[in-house]
């Protein structure tokens, strides 16, 4: 269940459940997974804690009317919580994107408005802090997501051969059984494209194959069913407004192949990939320079000053031999006075 959504959310939910087992609560209620947001270092979080919310307060009016249980150190999830997460993950399919902590803090607020008894509404109430405020907190998010022209622009910037990159990608996700579509299957699909990234790949012998092997191996299937469309997980979605701010800035209207190539080459999963097959991102980059020919360039630059430097030298040389001549012939002129 808690496998669809990114990394980071898993890890909120996984964080709720031991805080509520470490309590000696029975069940993981909604009121832990709020909990888990507003102590972890998301948006969420530091919103809902500037806002006035403090984990700590939360922590310790959680307890009032919830029952305990000792000896386990991992609650399961309520019915509540289950429904919570599960309405979380349709909401993000609907949108094709990935489920993270902003639609369980959406599914929070609607679940605060319907409960009965209002629990949520009461545990924020004792901590001084009212639903609206809450509620505030994630449409001035919503408001702020629509007004930020980076959040599509790097899909206006997509070349035919990068959409068709983040295609493949996806087919390898998917193939591989993954939630989401991560920076290793944005490498993989690299490897298949037959661009430039690709041919360097091959120039250190990672192809295709091989990086299949080793991406299944860092990550195990995670879903026999992966869900159709298949999200993008946050962080690539990152890396890849990343790549358009880096485009925008050099004056390009469109990135490629070799511009994601180089922004992947930055990202620790990436480079875990790469690790597990000892290659390091400079032996990357050497071979990119040889598909592009930026070496032959170099060693260019380099005749070039070997040349330069040689020509100084024989001048510098025939000086020398100049002003000994001088030398030579004033003191045959001495010796002849």
């Amino acid at each position: 269940m808690i496998e669809s959504f990114t990394p980071e959310s898993q890890d909120i939910l996984r964080q709720a459940q031991g805080q509520a087992g470490n309590d000696g609560h029975a069940l993981t209620l909604p009121e832990h997974i709020l909990l888990a947001i507003c102590s972890s270092e998301t948006e969420q979080g530091e919103r809902m804690r500037k806002a006035g919310l403090q984990p700590e307060r939360l922590r310790e009016e959680i307890p009032r009317g919830v029952a305990r249980l000792s000896g386990d150190s991992i609650s399961p999830f309520s019915d509540s919580a289950q429904a919570l997460i599960y309405e979380s993950i349709h909401r993000a399919q609907d949108l094709n994107q990935a489920p993270d902590c902003r639609f369980l803090l959406k599914e929070l607020m609607i679940v605060a408005n319907k409960q009965e008894p209002p629990n949520i509404r009461r545990l924020l109430n004792h901590c001084d802090f009212p639903l609206r405020r809450l509620t505030d907190i994630a449409s001035a998010e919503q408001d702020e997501r629509r007004q930020n022209p980076r959040r599509r622009r790097w899909e206006a910037q997509l070349t035919p051969q990068a959409r068709e990159v983040l295609k493949l990608a996806e087919s390898e996700a998917r193939e591989l059984g993954h939630s989401h579509i991560c920076s290793d299957h944005l490498l993989l699909a690299l490897s298949a494209s037959g661009g430039d990234a690709a041919q360097t790949l091959l120039k250190i012998n990672l192809d295709t194959p091989r990086l299949r092997a080793a991406t299944a191996k860092l990550h195990p299937m995670e879903t026999a069913i992966p869900p159709v469309p298949l999200p993008m997980a946050d962080e690539t979605r990152q890396l890849l407004e990343a790549v358009s701010d880096r485009a925008t800035e050099t004056g390009q209207d469109c990135w490629n192949d070799v511009s994601l190539l180089n922004a992947l080459l930055e990202e620790q999963r990436t480079l875990r990939v790469l690790a597990a097959e000892n290659i390091d991102a400079h032996d990357v980059y050497l071979a990119l320079d040889k598909v592009l020919g930026y070496d032959q360039l170099s060693s260019d630059d380099s005749k070039s000053n070997s040349q330069a430097s040689e020509q100084e030298t024989i001048e510098s040389l025939t000086q020398r031999v100049e002003e000994l001549s001088d030398r030579v012939r004033a003191l045959e002129g001495r010796r002849d006075f």
